[in-house]
């Protein structure tokens, strides 16, 4: 098991205080290995990497012929 199933299987019994504490540290993370990051503020951090995921996801909706569900 990888480091990275470790911790994934781990979350689920953080405490809420803990999940905001990690989510913290790794905010610093990203700070300090320089990610560019379009928005960081306490409620969190939103990179490059975050705004084209979201740009793809809207492109896909929006190429959808009128009256069809989306692809999932």
């Amino acid at each position: 098991m990888s480091k990275l199933e470790e911790i994934e299987a781990t979350l689920n019994v953080l405490s809420t205080h803990d999940l905001l504490r990690l989510e913290t540290a790794i905010r610093q993370l990203y700070r300090e290995r320089k990610v560019p990051l379009i928005y960081d503020d306490s409620y969190g951090a939103w990179s490059e990497e975050d705004q084209l995921s979201a740009a793809a996801q809207t492109l896909v909706l929006m190429d959808q012929p009128p009256n069809e569900p989306p692809a999932r």
